[in-house]
């Protein structure tokens, strides 16, 4: 009992906070809490405060420049994505990669341990969903799965193959605490020049397990439905070994930097918002087409111009988690987007 009013005294003080417009501050005290004694309650109350914080910023003031000037850390590096391990990232090298490259890998983020956790966290985040639609979802199973009100219209929403992490209270906090801990969400927000917040519809917990004969198609560049006026890093958390020529789909990508938003629907592609093939030969101006090796817990960095497509080949019937969170500079975050402040 006395474990049961010291977590309400705590959500109590966090309200307090946010009716004041210090959601910030009440994030820091419930996820400093959350450390000591996981509640699923204040998990939950968390996803609330971090959509709510986002009013209280200053979205007035961001970097003075866009991408942020820097020169190229891997002048000798061509036709291959850069590639770094996580102790050795800088907010510079993330700039220089971005700004001359399109994409950074980064080796090593997440540990043995954190992957396990961030496996189980899907696993339990997909039966939740399950159990919800099903109409058996038990007290539970609301901490790995509880529908975020906003932006249930959005494509995300009810997909097979990904959960929106925003519906996932308890994976939204373990994930931010893993990032963290690895000091990306520092080098971030350095880069970005402000407090990042997440895109509630960007950010995605997948699992896909591809039909023997599924093959990747058309490309594509999330500017073309984000916008390109954007100040954003996506950082895509592959939980398995995938790419190259293993038997778990990866990434094709152009490897090198496209600094504009291609035409799409046009010359054979599949769908309007699609890429073909021969407008991605083109803009990749001779360097071609790569599929990069991912070793679980790597992670690749890139923003919403860089062109990719699920690198998938038949045979490749292997079941991949991955995680895709895209951080945004306040000063620039798309208006239809929920938020969620980090």
């Amino acid at each position: 009992m006395a474990v049961d009013q010291l977590v309400r005294d705590l959500l109590s003080e966090a309200d307090e906070l946010d009716r004041v417009g210090r959601a910030p501050e009440a994030i820091e005290v419930l996820t400093a809490a959350n450390r000591a004694l996981p509640r699923a309650e204040v998990e939950a109350r968390l996803v609330e405060l971090r959509a709510d914080a986002f009013a209280t910023l200053d979205r007035t003031h961001g970097r003075p420049e866009w991408p942020p000037p820097c020169p190229d850390p891997f002048p000798e590096v061509v036709g291959m994505p850069p590639e770094i391990n996580r102790r050795d990232l800088t907010p510079d090298i993330v700039a220089g990669a971005m700004l001359h490259h399109g994409s950074l890998i980064v080796r090593e983020v997440v540990g043995p341990a954190q992957l396990a956790l961030l496996q189980g966290a899907i696993r339990n985040a997909f039966a939740s969903r399950q159990a919800y639609v099903d109409g058996t979802a038990g007290p539970d199973d609301a901490a790995w799965y509880t529908p975020y009100a906003r932006g249930r219209h959005h494509e995300a929403f009810g997909t097979a193959r990904f959960v929106r992490i925003i519906d996932s209270p308890r994976t939204l906090y373990l994930l931010l605490e893993i990032y963290r801990e690895a000091g990306l969400i520092d080098v971030l927000q350095e880069h970005l020049g402000e407090r990042p917040a997440l895109s509630a519809h960007k950010c995605a917990l997948r699992c896909m397990t591809p039909e023997p004969a599924e093959e990747s198609h058309d490309f594509h560049q999330d500017g073309s439905f984000m916008g390109a006026d954007l100040r954003t890093v996506n950082v895509w958390l592959p939980l398995m070994d995938c790419g190259g020529d293993a038997p778990r789909a990866g990434l094709d990508l152009v490897p090198r930097r496209v600094d504009h938003i291609l035409e799409t629907g046009v010359d054979g592609a599949i769908f309007d918002w699609t890429i073909s093939e021969s407008v991605v030969d083109r803009a990749a101006g001779g360097v071609g087409v790569v599929r990069p090796v991912f070793h679980a817990g790597d992670a690749m960095l890139f923003d919403q111009f860089m062109v990719h497509r699920t690198g998938l080949t038949p045979g490749m019937d292997q079941e991949r988690m991955a995680v895709e969170s895209w951080f945004f500079a306040p000063s620039a975050y798309p208006d239809d987007h929920v938020p969620l402040v980090v």
